[in-house]
């Protein structure tokens, strides 16, 4: 199991990225944690957001200059000299609510903020908007995005084909308890 621990919890800390996080490793066989993404990290506050089924790496999510930025990590989780490759750059917006496909070709995620520099031109995202990231090529495909809605939470489904996802129309919904499936 991986779990992630906090130096601090106080949330005005937290959403800023100024608090410490560790990563550990719950191993059965012996029932100890193991610290893991202990050595160069992206940021202090670094944690995990999806693994690769293939078992070859996983996808962090780092606070980096007031954004939740993600790479994929690496090599060996338990050295100090772990290689961290960006998926998302400064300004692309914060991501989080990661799913990794089940082929570990693509994330999707929703995104706030942010712009991207495609070759000709600047694509505004709208707020809460599900972003699809090819994982060899950071190719983004903008699934989802409208002012009036906030679209959040994607999941793949089992075969990789199809996604599910949040939808709240946040304005006549400001407690985003009726958001739809």
């Amino acid at each position: 199991i991986l779990l992630t621990s906090y130096e601090e919890t106080a949330i005005e800390k937290m959403v800023v990225g100024d608090v410490r996080t560790r990563v550990w490793i719950l191993r059965f066989d012996s029932g100890r944690l193991v610290p893991i993404l202990e050595g160069n990290r992206p940021a202090p506050f670094t944690s995990v957001a999806g693994v690769l089924p293939d078992g070859s790496g996983l996808i962090v999510a780092s606070l980096v200059e007031g954004e939740q930025r993600l790479y994929r990590s690496r090599g060996d989780l338990y050295s100090k000299t772990l290689v961290y490759e960006e998926i998302t750059r400064a300004g692309e917006g914060f991501h989080y609510g990661v799913d990794v496909s089940p082929a570990g070709t693509a994330i999707v995620c929703h995104v706030t903020g942010g712009k991207f520099d495609g070759v000709h031109q600047k694509l505004r995202f709208p707020s809460y908007s599900i972003h699809r990231i090819e994982l060899s090529n950071r190719d983004r495909t903008v699934l989802y995005g409208s002012d009036d809605h906030l679209y959040f939470g994607p999941v793949f489904s089992p075969n990789g084909e199809r996604i599910a996802f949040l939808d709240c129309r946040y304005k006549e919904d400001p407690a985003h308890t009726w958001a739809a499936l």
